[in-house]
């Protein structure tokens, strides 16, 4: 593709039960390490957040502090001897290298701005956060491609699709962003060209 359009190959997307750690399992399954979200959880020792008890915002997820994942950094770095980035935020062009680099990212946001979330959920005080995987772009449309395992309804049921989103929608609601810098100690874009 052009370098105005460009979607990571075969990007892995299944339905998964929490957010957060279906993204990393599809992630990793894209480097070639197949976990199943259990075992992923089991590998962060679980799903933890920290939050910030001292804000004085009016929404329970504007508490959380997205920018430290220490224990989920620090377990799958270890488990799988890896560099786990979290940055806070990232311009266009360093989203358009990662991805064109062969590197998904994560990302987080409020589900209740997602735009192709069609629930009725959060009540006022009940807040959630939701993160998806940005595995393209399309300057041409200035949307991003992504991949979300984890769409509910108001019935429960979930299910996964790969979907697009605004560019400006998405950096001015996105909470921060997580993505792998190398695996099995060896720098991701060497690690994509071996897998091939």
């Amino acid at each position: 593709m052009s370098g105005k359009v460009y979607a990571i190959d075969d990007y892995p997307l299944q339905v998964g039960k929490n957010c957060m750690l279906s993204c990393i399992r599809d992630m990793l399954q894209f480097f070639n390490k197949n976990f199943t979200e259990s075992e992923i959880y089991f590998i962060c020792k679980g799903l933890r957040f920290k939050v910030n008890l001292n804000s004085k915002a009016e929404r329970i997820s504007d508490y959380f502090r997205y920018d430290i994942y220490e224990y989920i950094i620090e377990n799958l770095s270890q488990f799988f001897h890896c560099g786990v980035e979290v940055q806070g935020s990232l311009s266009h062009a360093e989203i358009k290298r990662l991805l064109t680099d062969k590197i998904p990212i994560l990302f987080i946001m409020d589900p209740r701005v997602v735009p192709y979330n069609t629930r009725n959920l959060n009540p006022t005080g009940q807040q959630e956060i939701h993160s998806a995987v940005l595995y393209g772009f399309n300057d041409l449309t200035a949307c991003y491609m992504v991949a979300d395992s984890t769409i509910a309804d108001d019935t429960g049921f979930i299910h996964c699709d790969k979907v697009t989103i605004d560019q400006a929608f998405l950096r001015n609601h996105t909470k921060g962003f997580l993505y792998f810098s190398y695996i099995d100690s060896v720098p991701i874009h060497q690690h994509a060209a071996c897998s091939l």
